[in-house]
């Protein structure tokens, strides 16, 4: 319905409230996924299917199409820190290949193990989130034998 409306003339102030009103649906819909993809790694039906893929491709995408995300996401000053040399021509043989990511949940509970708890709701506006990426991860790493 926002779609339809944000194709009709519309004047500023309209304009501004079908902002407000599509940003929230989009946030509505976002914990609503979130939810479900904690129920399923909570129940085991998300499984985890290794299949072939290009590191370098996948960050460039996000880093395009979610730049802003991503900073929240990686780090709180917006930076990848890596520890890789690059003094000579990258040589990757045609086996696999370990990509290491180390996130640090610099948030103020620091509560990994605890799911959907947020500090307050000035917090919650604030700094934005559900409460449950982290703890996410964790469940889906523990089902690769690995650990977060």
């Amino acid at each position: 319905m926002s779609e339809i409306l944000s194709n009709t003339r519309l004047d500023r102030e309209q304009r501004s409230l079908l902002d407000v009103m599509i940003s929230s649906g989009d946030l509505v819909l976002q914990l609503i996924n979130v939810i479900i993809d904690l129920s399923k790694v909570e129940s085991g039906v998300m499984k985890l299917e290794a299949t072939k893929f290009r590191p370098r491709e996948v960050v460039k995408h996000v880093i395009h199409t979610a730049a802003a995300s991503l900073q929240k996401i990686l780090t709180s000053e917006g930076h990848i820190a890596d520890d890789v040399p690059i003094d000579q021509p990258p040589q990757v043989p045609e086996t696999t290949v370990w990509i290491r990511f180390d996130v640090y949940d610099t948030g103020i509970e620091n509560a990994l193990p605890t799911l959907f708890k947020q500090v307050s709701a000035d917090h919650a506006r604030k700094y934005g989130g559900t409460g449950l990426g982290l703890a996410i991860c964790k469940h889906l790493i523990k089902t690769r034998i690995s650990k977060i």
